[in-house]
């Protein structure tokens, strides 16, 4: 089993045009390296669970959080 680790930063913009930046770092456990789809589904996932904690309720003008990087560390 290889364990790999990721960093991420996403943005995404609320109904004024602002944008709301997150990052942070996951690790995967797998037999093989996992697509890039499922990497970027996984990144995604996070950002927006991060900055929907932030946010209060916020209004936001893009549906989901776009990645802006995305590496292996």
């Amino acid at each position: 089993m290889i364990k790999r680790a990721y960093f991420y930063s996403a943005t995404r913009r609320n109904k004024s045009g602002e944008y709301a930046w997150w990052q942070g770092t996951f690790s995967i456990r797998s037999w093989f390296p996992a697509s890039a789809r499922d990497l970027a589904e996984i990144a995604k996932g996070k950002a927006r669970k991060g900055m929907d904690e932030i946010s209060a309720g916020q209004v936001w003008h893009d549906r989901t959080p776009r990645l802006v990087a995305l590496n292996r560390l």
